[in-house]
């Protein structure tokens, strides 16, 4: 028996213009793709604005919906070039827009319907707070948490149904080790930053216990593969399901989507078996997981190989000569048509490409097919997949794509000293047209189905096939080729505005202006309501931690100290999201500091103020227009992955004051999995690592001779900082917006360090001194300032010791 829920959109990637056209041959029924600017794969070749409009048209032609991904955050003066740029998109044929920036959403859902809007992974939507939030705002699809097990997933497909919104599952493809969107792992040690486009990927990297051990890949996840769980992800309700891969090639996105159109065409017609496909392995993978889909989390999710399980190992590289694409390598074993990843010596990506030629002295011809990270150099090691098995049936499918035309029935009537009357059906729709001038006697060169066909057959370049209908003409007519000329343009426009859109109108108010601060005030961050007390009672803003598991105890002490304001945890999921709700209700505190959207409402509609943490992602002034629009906004932490500068010229509206770190820990990420399972000895290993009942904290060295903190408490999730603690206190001149500095005394264990904290942040805030730093805490180094036309970064300062 067939089954009654309809089939999810399959959402397939594409890199550059081969990979679209793979996945609409493949049968993709969306296609997601970046631009060079505002994407987040800059390591992916990325599509041309110039190869746009004929890929746009081609997907059209098929039925096939196109979503840009613009899932970056954003800077003031990027909203401008932003903004112009989508509009161009949409006047092309574009379906839908990918975001993850709370400004560009804060201008776009103004004047775009909720179908053209998309909630990037980025987002990190995991509760049904969120998706409420995000209804709001004119959302239309969005991209629930990978880290979200089916059961939960089901929960907010209800809620995101519920709103009229299409709940959209992950299901293939490489995981990030942090929570989609709380990464900041590569842009403080390495000044690349991940919500920025540009992340290094350094969760992929070797790490040691000590200095001078064996490196091991502590953080590396598997695949996320949910094939088994095809029929499932029907019964839950997912309306789209995604296949990441932006930066792998043509071969492995026809390989892929083939799989899974098939397989969801199978259980369309009551195929409901669980089982595999080996051409999932075929191409690049790190093996599969779907410990999360099953809400098994454990160590085996982990790999401790960084290439692919397709691959072998190819030799090392002796010479890489550009001009002549040739490869010189230590080993003769690759075939022709193999297609290789290139890795330094320290694991980094360097580049894929493909075998060409094969000629003597191991030596070939190699061509990239994806961006050059890095210069191929010696003694970089090469891996490689034997050639493409499907690669003669992928092409030929894709040509017939291309030679597939729309068609459109024209029908010619008219008489003499009367115009042309045209009427051309498209798609069962008719539309009409009148020639300039009128029929006449042909005096030599009579109009004709052949003649009239041979001026309408260009139109193949557009993609239309024309079919000449009923001709009610008088005999041996004659018409000018202009007008002719004029029918043909005016079929191609036709067709055209069938999927293209007139220039969206998306202005862009005006900002107020910059306001300076000269008298900002301080407040404390800590873990222990006894320390929270003290400061309390000392008349001090504090703030205590809130734990994600909330006991009668801490809702006692809250509701027992309401000058102790609660700070909440970024990511809250099923009941620990609907317990914080409840605690919300049950304490008198007016004032709350979370980072989570669907706390931050669910506060609001209590009549709490809101102050939004920098895990909230704000970066530009639009971004805290919005939620000062939608929340009691009382005051926003901007983004740690702006610099002090771009703080500097934020500007919010009259009445929200900035608030920004003085002395915090330099958190990197946080996992659902447990990154200490592989990096020690684990002494626990379970299937639920936020239930563990662990302390854990060690440090891991990099090959950089950066150090990296591991922090495990009992029933949190795992997490890694920076070694030191970050001190703002010499940006101090720069800062002269922020009205609240912020100094977290959880960078300090209890006792004297954090009593002298106290006493001098007290001194430094009454007379500020750009010398004086906190001590155990460095100068935070790295602030990524990606130019919009480049992948220039611009390092902000010297990097740290």
């Amino acid at each position: 028996m067939a089954q009654s829920a309809p089939l999810p959109e399959l959402l397939a990637p594409a890199g550059d213009a081969e990979s679209f056209k793979a996945a609409i041959a493949a049968g993709a029924d969306a296609i997601f793709f970046g631009l060079p600017a505002f994407s987040a794969r800059s390591r992916a070749k990325n599509i041309s604005l110039k190869e746009m409009p004929d890929l746009l048209e081609l997907a059209h032609r098929h039925g096939v919906r196109t979503y840009l991904t613009m899932n970056t955050l954003l800077l003031d003066h990027e909203i401008h070039p932003a903004v112009n740029l989508l509009k161009k998109c949409f006047e092309m044929g574009l379906s839908a827009v990918i975001i993850q920036d709370w400004g560009l959403l804060r201008i776009l859902k103004e004047n775009l319907s909720p179908d053209a809007i998309h909630s990037s992974t980025q987002m990190t939507t995991h509760n049904e707070g969120q998706i409420h939030f995000l209804s709001r705002h004119g959302i239309g699809q969005i991209n629930l948490s990978r880290e979200l097990s089916l059961e939960e997933a089901h929960s907010l497909c209800k809620t995101c149904h519920s709103h009229h919104i299409v709940p959209e599952i992950f299901v293939h493809g490489a995981l990030c080790t942090s929570f989609s969107g709380q990464c900041y792992f590569s842009m403080s040690l390495y000044g690349h930053a991940g919500n920025r486009g540009d992340c290094v990927q350094p969760c992929r990297r070797q790490y040691t216990r000590t200095e001078n051990s064996q490196g091991l890949r502590p953080f590396n996840l598997r695949d996320n593969s949910l094939f088994a769980h095809g029929a499932k992800l029907l019964e839950i309700g997912a309306g789209s399901v995604k296949i990441e891969g932006r930066i792998k090639d043509a071969s492995y996105v026809w390989t892929i989507v083939s799989a899974w159109r098939e397989h969801l065409r199978n259980i369309g017609v009551g195929d409901t078996s669980e089982g595999d496909d080996p051409r999932l392995h075929r191409v690049f993978n790190r093996t599969f997981t779907d410990a999360y889909a099953r809400g098994a989390i454990s160590p085996e999710m982990f790999s401790p190989h960084d290439g692919s399980a397709a691959q072998q190992e190819g030799g090392t590289v002796c010479a890489y000569h550009a001009d002549t694409k040739t490869l010189h390598l230590s080993t003769g074993i690759l075939p022709k048509g193999a297609l290789c990843t290139l890795f330094t010596t320290k694991g980094e990506f360097v580049c894929t490409g493909i075998i060409n030629n094969v000629h003597r002295n191991n030596t070939y011809t190699f061509t990239i097919t994806n961006k050059l990270v890095r210069k191929i150099q010696r003694t970089q090691n090469v891996f490689f997949t034997p050639p493409d098995i499907s690669a003669h049936t992928r092409k030929q499918k894709i040509t017939e794509i291309e030679q597939k035309k729309r068609r459109v029935t024209v029908h010619l009537s008219g008489e003499y000293g009367n115009p042309l009357r045209c009427r051309f059906v498209i798609d069962s729709s008719n539309e009409f047209c009148v020639s300039k001038r009128t029929l006449e006697r042909a005096q030599n060169r009579a109009l004709t189905r052949k003649t009239l066909k041979h001026h309408l057959d260009t139109l193949h370049s557009s993609g239309i096939s024309v079919v000449i209908g009923e001709m009610n003409l008088p005999e041996h007519p004659f018409l000018p080729v202009g007008d002719l000329k004029q029918i043909r343009n005016t079929i191609r426009d036709s067709v055209q505005r069938t999927y293209r859109r007139k220039s969206p109108s998306i202005p862009i108010p005006p900002l107020p202006p910059v306001r300076k601060n000269h008298r900002a005030r301080l407040a404390y961050i800590t873990d222990s309501p006894q320390e929270a007390t003290r400061l309390a009672k000392q008349k001090k803003l504090v703030f205590c931690d809130v734990p994600r598991r909330i006991s009668e105890k801490i809702t006692a002490f809250f509701q027992s100290s309401p000058r102790v304001l609660p700070i909440f945890p970024a990511i809250l999921i099923g009941h620990d999201y609907t317990a914080a709700c409840v605690f919300l209700e049950k304490i008198p505190q007016k004032r709350i500091f979370c980072e989570n959207t669907g706390i931050a409402l669910a506060a609001s509609m209590l009549g709490k103020e809101v102050i939004l943490g920098s895990r909230a992602n704000i970066t530009n002034s639009y971004g805290i227009e919005l939620f000062s629009h939608s929340l009691s906004l009382c005051g926003v932490v901007p983004s740690r992955e702006i610099s002090p500068h771009d703080v500097s010229s934020l500007r919010p509206p009259p009445g929200i004051p900035l608030w920004h770190p003085l002395l915090t820990r330099d958190f990197l990420l946080e996992s659902r999995a447990c990154l200490a399972a592989r990096s020690r000895s684990c002494l626990h290993p379970c299937t639920s690592p936020q239930n563990a009942g662990c302390t854990i904290s060690h440090v891991l060295h990099g090959i950089e001779g950066e150090k990296i903190r591991i922090e495990k408490t009992p029933e949190e999730y795992s997490c890694l900082y920076g070694e030191k603690a970050l001190s703002y206190t010499s940006y101090i001149e720069l800062l002269n917006t922020i009205s609240v500095f912020t100094v977290d005394l959880r960078v300090y264990p209890p006792g004297t360090k954090r009593e002298t904290c106290l006493t001098q942040a007290e001194a430094f805030i009454q007379k500020p001194t750009p010398s004086f730093t906190f001590s155990q805490s460095c100068r935070p180094s790295h602030f990524c300032t990606k130019n919009t036309e480049t992948s220039v970064q611009d390092v902000f300062c010297p990097k740290r010791n």
